[in-house]
C-alpha cells in the first residue's frame, strides 16, 4: 500500500511538472496579429530599461539567423519618460520583437528592437573593392526599453521570419522581470 501511494505521489508530481513546463512554452505567432490586437502603452510615465545578456547558441551566416542560446536579465532600471510608440511599424529580419506580459500571460505591450547579434561590415576584396558582409556575434547585451506598466511580469523575445506574405515571430526566450521594484 505504501509503495502504491508513493508511486501515485511521484506520478502526480511528474504530471504537475510537465504541465508547468508546457504552460511556459512559447509558440510562434503572427506579427500582423500582434500589432493589430495589442495596443502599445501610451500613458506610461516611466520606462524600464532591461539589460539582457544573450550568449551562445548556434548562429549561421546571413541576416535572417537569430540563433538561440541563453538569456539572462543582468540589470534593470527605471528612467523618466515613456518609450517611443511604433506608429507605422516596419519590421525586418534584422530586428527582434519583445512582448511584455502580465502574470496571467496577457500581452500588455510590444516593442521592436534591433538584433544586437547582427553587425554589417564592409571589407575590401582582393581587388580592393568593398563588399558588404553580415557578421553574427555570439555574446551580446540586448537593451530593451519597455513602458513601466502595472502588472508587467515577463517579456517574451521573438525573431521575425518572412513567410512570403508577412512576418512569423519565432520564439527565442521568456524572461521573468517581476515588478522591478
Amino acid at each position: 500500500m505504501g509503495r502504491v501511494r508513493g508511486a501515485l505521489m511521484m506520478l502526480t508530481a511528474s504530471l504537475l511538472m510537465i504541465g508547468c513546463a508546457s504552460a511556459q512554452t512559447i509558440s510562434a505567432r503572427s506579427f500582423p496579429a500582434l500589432a493589430a490586437n495589442v495596443t502599445q502603452a501610451a500613458d506610461a510615465r516611466e520606462t524600464r530599461e532591461l539589460h539582457i545578456r544573450w550568449t551562445g547558441g548556434q548562429t549561421t551566416q546571413g541576416p535572417r539567423s537569430a540563433g538561440t542560446g541563453s538569456f539572462k536579465l543582468v540589470k534593470q532600471a527605471r528612467v523618466s519618460g515613456a518609450p517611443r510608440r511604433e506608429r507605422q511599424p516596419e519590421l525586418s529580419a534584422n530586428d527582434l520583437v519583445v512582448v511584455v506580459q502580465d502574470a496571467d500571460g496577457h500581452d500588455v505591450d510590444w516593442r521592436i528592437v534591433p538584433n544586437p547579434r547582427i553587425v554589417r561590415a564592409e571589407v575590401p576584396g582582393p581587388d580592393g573593392l568593398l563588399s558588404g558582409r553580415v557578421i553574427e556575434r555570439d555574446d551580446v547585451e540586448l537593451l530593451v526599453l519597455i513602458p513601466d506598466v502595472p502588472g508587467a511580469d515577463r517579456i517574451q523575445i521573438f525573431s521575425p521570419a518572412w513567410t512570403g506574405k508577412d512576418y512569423r515571430l519565432d520564439p527565442l526566450a521568456q524572461i521573468e522581470i517581476g515588478s522591478g521594484r
